[in-house]
């Protein structure tokens, strides 16, 4: 549940004895106080969170060689309060935040700018990786709590407001421990508590649902852009052969790794090449290539800056993004993103985008960007479907080099082929992905919606503004 900093008064006056040993502002805004009030009268008894847990600082012990699972707090999904990935880092490259050991069932806390959500429940998945030290980690419950009634109380607007009102900092705001351990939270019964999770684990279940439609929605476009241009692929998963020999002509790029080499990448070629359409190298419609830049300190304003983690097949994820206090006029213009540009990560997971109007973003050094050249007649979305499709993934799993994320060049993007139909059936193409892609928009906001209903309802519940009846949210008796 993604929040932002509030709006409050100009002025507002704190009597002497409603002090509570901070002197600072914000501590005392009126939506604060009224927000604790509400809590307070409501039907559930308030308890510290010092009192119901502790915290855990198990330390990861580095090894002198091999990589680890990382987990930032970039990589928390803050709709469903879920860690949404885990970078494996070789140890020579650990962040020095990298220290805290996470297990599974524990809850992690951002505890650098809390207000915006980012809290997880550790699955078995991330079980033994290394978090940031931005992080709070709860391992150990004093009281007979459930972890994710704790989990969605902590990622509810009441609980959010508590980071927000006993955060400290300016451009970087974080909350300490010791604060972090004043949080009140409501304790109804066991039976309660299990029936509200009970209810939004419901929608999170059919969240999960509705975008496993949407992803198929999208993947689906593959069989009819493969139809479209007439390329047929291999349909059997066999395994390419334990030995095989490569002609010293293959060569001639300097390509000498094994896996570059596969028959499986081979095949690919010649399906592509033996398509209805000519094909090209990517490089051969290029105007432009260009990295992006590397920042590292952030702010709470100034210009958004895009990392590999709010690319996104087709399309942009601003859920969790940074700022840089940089502007526009101080970067050079080759970085300035223009429309129908493409944006292209080169490291990890591989995601393209192009951009429908021009944006005023920044992007990371692990991030290209890409200028059709104007006259070739390249319609920007089509090209975007094809380094999306099958045709496309494949060929950067062949040309990206590295064993631990794998890494893209400027020269091996320019290598990529592309079928290169006439405009209009480019339009074509572009014209039906665009349309699946609105459809699963509109069942990503359709499930969206239904969760936001049942966090809604535990709030009010929890605040006293609605009377629990049997664990079930009002519009879905």
């Amino acid at each position: 549940m993604k929040k932002v900093l509030s709006e409050y008064p100009l002025a507002f006056v704190v009597g002497e004895k409603d002090l509570e040993g901070r002197i600072d502002v914000n501590y005392y805004k009126p939506e604060y106080t009224e927000m604790l009030l509400k809590l307070r009268k409501g039907p559930f008894e308030l308890k510290r969170l010092g009192d119901m847990v502790i915290l855990s600082h198990e330390r990861w012990r580095k090894p002198v060689s091999g990589t680890f699972r990382y987990v930032e707090i970039n990589d928390i999904d803050i709709e469903t309060a879920k860690i949404a990935n885990a970078k494996e880092i070789d140890v020579s490259h650990a962040p020095s935040r990298a220290q805290m050991l996470i297990r599974k069932d524990d809850v992690i806390v951002s505890t650098t700018r809390p207000y915006r959500g980012a809290i997880a429940l550790v699955t078995g998945e991330f079980d033994g990786c290394v978090c940031s030290t931005g992080f709070a980690v709860i391992r150990e419950l004093k009281t007979g709590i459930n972890r994710k009634y704790l989990l969605h109380f902590l990622h509810s607007d009441p609980g959010l407001k508590q980071f927000e009102q006993r955060m400290t900092g300016g451009n970087y705001p974080a909350i300490s421990p010791d604060e972090l351990l004043e949080i009140q939270i409501p304790y109804p019964s066991p039976d309660i508590q299990d029936s509200i999770v009970a209810s939004i684990d419901e929608a999170l279940q059919r969240k999960r649902t509705m975008e496993m439609k949407a992803d198929d929605l999208l993947d689906s476009f593959n069989d009819s852009l493969l139809s479209e241009l007439g390329i047929v692929l291999q349909k059997s998963e066999d395994q390419s052969p334990i030995e095989y020999g490569v002609g010293a002509s293959c060569l001639k790029n300097n390509r000498w790794d094994v896996e570059y080499w596969k028959p499986k990448h081979i095949r690919m070629d010649k399906a592509i090449e033996a398509g209805r359409y000519s094909s090209s190298h990517f490089g051969s419609i290029i105007e432009r290539i260009v990295n992006g830049l590397d920042y590292r300190d952030f702010s709470e304003e100034g210009t958004k800056y895009l990392r590999v983690g709010n690319i996104r097949p087709f399309g942009i994820d601003e859920t969790v993004i940074e700022h840089i206090a940089v502007s526009l006029h101080d970067v050079t213009k080759d970085v300035i993103l223009e429309k129908e540009d493409i944006l292209l990560t080169r490291k990890g997971t591989f995601g393209v985008a192009t951009l429908a109007e021009s944006q005023d973003y920044i992007i990371s050094s692990e991030i290209f960007r890409i200028k059709l050249t104007p006259d070739k007649q390249i319609n920007a979305f089509y090209v975007v479907a094809i380094l999306n499709s099958d045709i496309g993934r494949f060929q950067f799993s062949r040309k990206k080099v590295g064993t631990i994320m794998g890494s893209l060049s400027q020269e091996a993007v320019k290598q990529i082929l592309i079928p290169i139909p006439p405009k209009a059936i480019q339009d074509k193409v572009a014209k039906e992905v665009k349309e699946r892609i609105k459809e699963a928009g509109q069942l990503r906001e359709e499930a969206k919606h239904e969760l936001e209903e049942r966090e809604g309802w535990f709030e009010r519940v929890v605040k006293g503004e609605e009377a629990y009846e049997s664990g079930i949210c009002e519009s879905h008796r």
